[in-house]
């Protein structure tokens, strides 16, 4: 627990009392003040106790999870002697039930502490649930209340249907809210031009559980734009400038001394995509007017600018030379963009035979900026805009349509509208399909199609609605994407939909839900896993039932099958019940190694990230601590190919319980 307050202004021979509230604690705390007066400080200190003469301790794990039993352990201390008879009282919001009794008393005979336990479970639902418990004993009263998160243990998961409509036409549509209870969300999305899945796009970058650098520049880097693709209300502007300026806090943790950033935050080595990617972000994050930290944009600019004169491509294959030209072709656009042009370097990189037609579109988008239009529009001249199909799980994170994507943003860039609208419309295309991209993708089509959306103007159109055969909604339609929210009410809401202006309307109905426990089953593609769990000394245990207080590891072994290819940027996500408790083994050594190239530990999850060499096998340990006695659920364990879908494996989820010792 620690309290800060000040500084204050005191005068010579004056004095000044301080009332500090202490939350729900027991024990002693240190005080202590520090005072200046011109170049002369002090400081003086006092440990004082905190108690009084009934206190109330109860403790729950970190989170917990829908339709769970468990044992809530309250320590009652009675701190006097005239501290008898307490009674204790247990009250919850309606996200629990209890099962037994909710007031229960205990006898003291001498100072001391005694434990009472409350059977509680929680309904199958999901938010924040509120605890309060209340011991009292004659005029004396303890109060605490406790606020927990009642976390999904499955995934969100989306489903979408495209509809057209023409003037004049309508249609008929329905939204199945078939999830757990709460999680359940309808959104309507209409807009002038071409449907992009806007809510499921952002929504799945926003929310992407790992972190890197290029999949933390793609959660924030599209919000930039987002009022140009679709019509913000205050509070969602609001919540876009929390996240942009938290993600550029973010993205401090990566850059090196070096000044380029790392892949994840605390490595040497630079990412050079990354770098480009992140100072991409940050270069128009400041042109749209927020403030980047002191000396981040600077040491970024050297980094690359020494990066840039020192290139040489040292490519041993073909996807590989490619690979490093693009990269070189982005950084010199974006020292372009950042008033720092290397014109040697550009014309350099111009010279080199056989270049590639991606890498000449993004070199016409550098000179283009620096005001060389003669040399941008003959390297856009000599560049074909068709692509070929490909997946990097490393390099650039690049695919054909990622690439589509960057063609249309340099089309954008250098006001070439030949076919722009055609490419906008089979990036839209793929975008509304329930088909997975990845964060790179996503990221880099959102932020083309919404530079190109930008530039165009569509005529105001009209849309009417109506809900569950109510009342129609008359709506004014442009080519900024408009949204409307339908509450979940029972399993399923119908919707009627009618094109009542004149121009072609694209419209997405989306639902969003949270799947129930259990629906999860094993499958795998491409990759091999087992979980095997066993006590410190290596003996195997089964987690269905578990001791209170034992300590045991468990073990995820993963095996690339293919002999040839390399996984690289692989993913494992292990959720754990909430009875079972994360060991840190980063705090203090436990005996257990993890082959994991990064993990990313939190309170009731471990996220790690390995690679594997063609037919090598690799071993996550993370050791667990059984700590709360109840009937919890463990979620299931996957792992898969970060930028490459096609690669997973998942072990279905099942309940566990911890057993009194």
């Amino acid at each position: 627990m620690v309290v800060q307050i000040g500084p204050f202004e005191l005068p010579a021979g004056g004095s000044r009392t301080h009332n500090i509230d202490i939350p729900s604690y027991v024990g002693s705390v240190r005080v202590m003040v520090v005072a200046r007066d011109k170049e002369s400080y002090g400081r003086a200190q006092k440990t004082v106790i905190v108690r009084k003469p009934l206190m109330v301790l109860a403790t729950l794990p970190r989170v917990l999870g829908p339709g769970e039993d468990f044992v809530l352990p309250t320590d009652i201390f009675a701190m006097e002697d005239h501290i008898k008879n307490v009674s204790v009282r247990i009250e919850t919001n309606d996200l629990f039930e209890l099962k037994d009794k909710a007031s229960k008393s205990i006898q003291f005979n001498k100072v001391g502490d005694e434990i009472i336990n409350f059977h509680v479970r929680t309904l199958k639902k999901i938010g924040v649930g509120k605890v309060k418990i209340i011991a009292t004993c004659g005029s004396e009263t303890a109060i605490q209340e406790i606020e927990i998160d009642i976390r999904p243990s499955n995934p969100k998961t989306t489903e979408s249907q495209q509809i057209v409509l023409e003037p004049g036409q309508s249609t008929n549509a329905s939204l199945l809210m078939d999830g757990m209870a709460g999680t359940n969300l309808g959104v309507l999305e209409f807009s002038t031009l071409p449907a992009i899945n806007l809510e499921k796009r952002l929504s799945y970058l926003m929310e992407y559980p790992h972190g890197c650098v290029e999949q933390t520049t793609s959660s924030i880097f599209p919000q930039l734009h987002l009022a140009a693709l679709s019509e913000l209300s205050e509070k969602e502007q609001t919540a876009v400038t929390r996240n942009v300026k938290a993600g550029i806090q973010r993205l401090l943790l990566f850059q090196t001394s070096s000044g380029g950033l790392s892949y994840w935050p605390g490595e040497h080595d630079v990412s050079e995509w990354g770098t480009n990617y992140a100072g991409h972000f940050l270069l128009e994050a400041e042109l749209a007017g927020y403030r980047l930290p002191d000396q981040m944009k600077q040491r970024w600019i050297e980094y690359q600018t020494e990066a840039a004169r020192n290139w040489q491509n040292s490519g041993s294959g073909a996807r590989e030379r490619e690979s490093q030209l693009l990269t070189q072709a982005y950084r010199l656009y974006l020292l372009a963009l950042a008033k720092k042009p290397e014109s040697g370097a550009m014309n350099r990189l111009r010279e080199e035979t056989n270049l590639p037609d991606l890498v000449k579109l993004r070199l016409a988008s550098a000179y283009a900026i620096i005001g060389q239009t003669e040399i941008s529009q003959r390297l856009l001249q000599q560049a074909s805009k068709s692509v070929v199909s490909y997946r990097e799980n490393g390099q650039t994170f690049g695919s054909a349509f990622r690439d589509k994507a960057i063609i249309l943003e340099v089309q954008t860039i250098t006001n070439d509208r030949k076919d722009a609208f055609q490419l906008y419309t089979e990036l839209a295309k793929e975008m509304s399909t329930d088909h997975w991209l990845s964060t790179q993708e996503t990221a880099y089509a959102l932020i083309a199609m919404a530079r190109y959306s930008k530039s165009v103007k569509n005529g105001i159109s009209r849309l009417s609605y109506a809900l569950d055969g109510g009342k129609g909604v008359e709506k004014s339609v442009s080519n900024k994407i408009q949204k409307v929210y339908v509450e979940e009410k029972g399993e399923k809401r119908s919707l009627k939909l009618k094109n009542t202006g004149q121009s072609t309307l694209f419209i997405t109905v989306l639902t969003e839900k949270i799947s129930k426990q259990g629906t999860e089953r094993k499958k795998s593609s491409k990759l091999e896993m087992t979980v095997y769990y066993h006590d410190m000394n290596g003996k195997p245990i089964d987690p269905s039932k578990i001791k209170q207080g034992t300590e045991f590891v468990a073990e995820v072994t993963l095996t690339n099958p293919n002999k040839q290819k390399i996984y690289d940027q692989m993913a494992l996500n292990q959720i754990f019940p909430s009875g079972w408790e994360v060991r840190n083994t980063r705090m203090y050594s436990v005996g257990e190694t993890s082959d994991a190239r990064y993990q990313d530990i939190r309170d009731d999850r471990v996220l790690s990230y390995y690679a594997l060499n063609p037919g090598e096998a690799k071993t996550i340990r993370v050791v667990l601590h059984a700590s709360y006695q109840g009937k919890f659920y463990l979620p299931s364990v996957y792992s898969d190919a970060m930028y490459d879908h096609s690669i997973f494996a998942q072990i279905p989820g099942k309940w566990i319980e911890v057993i009194p010792s």
